[in-house]
């Protein structure tokens, strides 16, 4: 089977085929989105049979799923804070379940982000947006909808018992400062990479009506705001190297990752159009700084 079948909203049967509900054995993959994300949206769909589609090992689409690529972004803070708290904590189970409940939370949240940005058009419009095992036709889009049911439920009942028989952890003032600075570090380094992802897509989500901050407010000051995010996480850094260890002279440590930072800088205020190939490299350059620095910083408090 290889037909094309064009929807048109207010059609009720858009959602179904873009739910992937129509039949247990055919696959509609949307080949052409008009008008995305508004009333006259209209959509092409090729119906193609499931046996006939190539995909990869179910496992490869799960890890491509919950895009274990970037799982530092969610493990590698709170495998730090364990590091760091090593002398405090009196029982390692509670610190396994919350680092599983992380890994969790970390599918959830990719599962419900590929969900919303393909039923909205984001990813039918941009072709390298997402994990893209919607729009090849390996799971329907009700299934990864399914599997961020799944995944929030399993965080949930990690996360719970752990905040139970833990709760003096969730008053802040019982963490040491290092830990809120690492925290703030990698929370400027993640910004920067979603910031990044969206001014990738921004023509994109402009077409489709999503006002995204660097719609609002422009290329050039979304730039800014990136180079931003990147000196702020630098000047994190030299302070957490400055004081986790009461000499300030330790400083010096910070300097291989902050020379880093400064060259990230540097190539993106070269970058004049959110199309440019460095733009697209540089969410991948985050990912390696955000995992390497985290591994640097890991391998420094337990030397």
């Amino acid at each position: 089977m290889n037909e094309f079948i064009t929807l048109e909203r207010p059609s009720l049967e858009l959602n179904q085929y873009l739910l992937g509900e129509i039949s247990p054995s055919i696959r509609a993959i949307p080949v052409r989105s008009m008008n995305v994300n508004r009333a006259n949206e209209k959509v092409t769909f090729q119906l193609v049979d499931v046996k006939d589609i190539r995909r990869p090992h179910f496992l490869k689409i799960l890890a491509q799923v919950f895009r274990f690529d970037l799982l530092t972004l969610t493990l590698m803070p709170g495998v730090l804070t364990a590091s760091l708290m090593a002398g405090q904590i009196q029982n390692w189970n509670y610190v396994a379940m919350a680092l599983l409940s992380f890994f969790f939370l970390h599918g959830a949240i990719f599962c419900r982000n590929d969900y919303v940005d393909h039923m909205t058009g984001v990813d039918r419009l941009n072709e390298k947006g997402g994990s893209r095992v919607i729009q090849n036709g390996w799971l329907r889009a009700i299934t990864v909808k399914r599997l961020y049911h799944v995944m929030l439920l399993m965080t949930m009942s990690l996360a719970i018992p752990v905040v139970l028989a833990q709760p003096e952890f969730l008053r802040l003032k019982v963490l040491p400062l290092p830990i809120y600075l690492m925290g703030f570090y990698f929370t400027w380094l993640t910004l920067a990479y979603v910031g990044v992802r969206r001014v990738i897509s921004m023509v994109v989500d402009d077409e489709a009506g999503i006002r995204t901050l660097p719609v609002r407010i422009g290329f050039d000051r979304a730039q800014q705001l990136i180079v931003g995010l990147f000196i702020l996480a630098a000047i994190t850094i030299c302070i957490y190297f400055g004081i986790s260890v009461f000499r300030f002279h330790n400083i010096l440590f910070a300097l291989p990752i902050v020379g880093y930072i400064i060259f990230l800088c540097v190539r993106t205020l070269s970058v004049t159009s959110p199309l440019s190939s460095y733009l697209y490299s540089l969410p991948h350059k985050i990912i390696q700084l955000h995992f390497y620095s985290g591994l640097y910083m890991f391998l420094m408090s337990i030397l």
